[in-house]
């Protein structure tokens, strides 16, 4: 079996609240999509444990993959799904809002490539400060943002430079922080999804026969580890099996690096 498929990442869940200066916490990702996401690859994990059988018809495990297809795709297909379209806040404060929206408005210098990202940040970033007033200098207001316009914001800030240590300065890291945390929490539910494409690739192959998956493998271990759950392999060789897993597997690209 390919080791590529093997070899997965457990990364751990990062803190989903952030504490602003009048010590209130804010979510970064709002409740209701953290338990979507958090649900959906328990369901995902859960079918592949409870319904692996290298004894079935060939038609039998074509109608599993199929509804474990549909499943993976709900989240993240490669024609949409919701954790491609779930937002996440990029939270500020008063100071440090307006000092992005100079930055963005007076101090930075575009070229072809960014002047539309820049127009389409700034009118997003206007509106959701229109709909949050901001009551105070040390009460931060959650600014919802897709990944993609956290990604472009980061690569035009990515571009200035700072002078000194001036209070402007620290604005700036501060801003450059935040977007930090904001792109750790997506990241963090994007490998737990590519960690769940791959074992959905090794869960298809080891419904044929003579094919298993090794106790100590990380991928048995996330989907029966845990568990007396105890999958019957077959010793049995069997004629390999072309399985197309292209549209179950495919992971959402990462838009953040950090």
């Amino acid at each position: 079996m390919n080791q590529e498929i093997k070899d997965i990442v457990i990364v751990e869940k990062p803190e989903l609240l952030f504490e602003d200066l009048s010590e209130n916490k804010i979510r970064m990702i709002s409740i209701e999509d953290e338990t979507y996401l958090e649900q959906k690859s328990i369901e995902l994990i859960e079918y592949m444990r409870n319904n692996h059988d290298q004894k079935v018809s060939d038609e039998q495990k074509d109608n599993m993959y199929l509804d474990l297809q549909k499943m993976w795709n709900e989240v993240s297909g490669k024609n949409g799904g919701r954790l491609n379209d779930i937002n996440f806040f990029l939270i500020l404060h008063r100071q440090e809002y307006n000092y992005l929206v100079t930055l963005l408005r007076n101090k930075m210098e575009y070229d072809v490539d960014t002047i539309f990202f820049a127009m389409e940040l700034d009118k997003m970033i206007k509106t959701m400060a229109d709909d949050h007033k901001f009551e105070n200098d040390i009460t931060a207001k959650p600014f919802d943002m897709t990944p993609v316009d956290v990604h472009y914001l980061y690569q035009l800030l990515s571009r200035h430079k700072v002078k000194g240590l001036s209070k402007e300065s620290y604005y700036f890291a501060e801003i450059i922080k935040r977007i930090a945390l904001t792109s750790k929490i997506f990241n963090y539910y994007q490998e737990t999804y590519k960690n769940i494409a791959k074992a959905v690739q090794l869960w298809v192959a080891s419904l044929e026969e003579g094919v298993s998956i090794q106790e100590g493998d990380k991928i048995y271990q996330l989907i029966w580890g845990d568990t007396d759950i105890k999958p019957v392999f077959s010793d049995k060789p069997a004629e390999p099996k072309k399985v197309e897993t292209e549209e179950t597997v495919e992971a959402v690209e990462v838009v953040t690096e950090k």
